[in-house]
Order: C-alpha cells, then structure tokens, then sequence
C-alpha cells in the first residue's frame, strides 16, 4: 500500500485497463444483433378414431379355444402345413408324431372339400387317433387359411366349433393371427 491520496485511484485505474485487455470476447458487448428466434413451426393436429381393442395374445386365444371345447390339446397349421401353434396334451407329444397327425388332417380336409365342390368354412372332419378323436376343421383369416385340429373324446359339436371360430377367426380382415 502507498500512502499517496491519488494512489489508490491510479491502481484502480490500471486494474481497469488491464481487465479490458484480458476480458474474453464473448462477454464484451458485441455489434452484432442478438439473434432471433425462428417463429414456431405451425403443427397440424391429428385425431384418430377410436380403435379396436387389440386382439389377446395367440397363446390366451388357444387357451380359450381348449376351455370351450374341453378339448386336450389344440393344433394350428399354417398354409404351409407348418405349426403356427400348439397347446395342451400335444406339448408332450414327440414332433414327428405331431406332424402325422397334421398331415393326416390336412389331408382328410382336402378331401371333405373336393367332395363338396366348396367350402364355406362350417363344416369339420373327425379322426380317430387312438382312443381319442381330431376334430378338424378351416378357417379364413388375414394371414390365410389356417387347419386347426382339436384332440377331444369325442366329435365336436356345432357349438364348440362355433367357440374356435369366434376365438381364432376374427372378422375378416380386421384383425390378424400372432
């Protein structure tokens, strides 16, 4: 410290000085104009209509089907002729088995559909396989036509086959197997 009056304004003077000269240049006041902010962009609103329920999961769908029934196991063979899905008794069963018994009721509803000319979808065959029949029967839906085959103890009626219908074959084109 100095003992002069004007000692200490001086240093404040040179601190100034030397504060302008080490600022960095973002915080010194800028010629430029502040930018402007883009307007907001004019969003378009859409409202969907109410939606169908989504359909259960394929799985809780042959659930149901084995419960309206009182069939043991249930089998769904796609266009192909491959497994699409299976539940019940027929988990158990060793696949070269399972395949038989597809093909065998793809087969039989080959059959019943060239002795009727047509098919509309309502009709069913029965095998039997051991002690125990399959019914089979067609369905119609987005993903095409599907062969379900039911293990049960005995033919199924027009009831039950309405049930895997209501359960499997949603209406047409509104929803679609998983």
């Amino acid at each position: 410290m100095t003992s002069r009056d004007n000692a200490s304004s001086s240093d404040l003077e040179r601190a100034r000085a030397l504060a302008r000269r080490l600022r960095p240049e973002g915080l010194l006041p800028s010629a430029r104009q502040e930018p402007v902010a883009p307007p907001p962009p004019a969003y378009v609103r859409f409202e969907m209509g109410t939606s169908r329920p989504e359909p259960p999961p394929f799985h809780h769908r042959l659930t149901r089907c084995l419960e309206a029934t009182k069939a043991r196991s249930i089998l769904v063979l796609g266009v192909d002729g491959r497994s699409i899905g299976v539940a019940g008794e027929w988990m158990s069963w060793p696949p070269a088995r399972l395949e038989a018994v597809g093909a065998r009721l793809s087969v039989a509803l080959d059959q019943a559909e060239r002795l009727e000319g047509t098919w509309n979808g309502a009709s069913s065959v029965a095998l039997a396989v051991g002690p125990h029949w399959v019914a089979g029967l067609r369905l119609t839906t987005a993903a095409g036509r599907l062969t379900v085959g039911l293990l049960v103890d005995r033919p199924l009626g027009p009831e039950a086959l309405t049930a895997v219908r209501r359960e499997l074959q949603p209406q047409q084109g509104s929803e679609h197997i998983r």
